[in-house]
């Protein structure tokens, strides 16, 4: 029997592309930034993860591929970790994605860096 898509993504989030990309948050923050600056508009992660997930849903009506459901969700699960993260830091998203980036790499002198 294969591994469900929810396992497979969860396990792909958390090991292989953690070790590549970095803690999703911070990459998506980092994302975040650069679209904002393309786009002349604020972005923020979970921002990131909700469109990445419609760019999987996308390819998915164009062709059924399991890679498209899995990274879907790999980036809700994202999403997820990203408000779970304003949760546990009892703030609300901030609208600039750079006073995030401060804020998880402990630049913010009133907050905690992610660990």
């Amino acid at each position: 029997m294969s591994e469900s898509v929810c396992n497979e993504a969860h396990r792909i989030v958390t090991e292989a592309r953690c070790e590549e990309y970095g803690e999703p948050i911070l990459n998506l923050t980092r994302i975040a930034i650069m679209w904002s600056l393309r786009l002349g508009v604020n972005v923020m992660p979970q921002d990131v993860a909700a469109c990445m997930q419609c760019v999987k849903f996308a390819r998915q009506i164009h062709k059924n591929q399991r890679d498209n459901i899995v990274d879907g969700c790999g980036y809700l699960q994202t999403e997820q970790e990203v408000l779970d993260f304003y949760e546990r830091h009892q703030t609300t998203p901030r609208d600039n994605p750079w006073e995030l980036l401060n804020c998880l790499t402990g630049k913010d002198s009133n907050a905690k860096a992610i660990k």
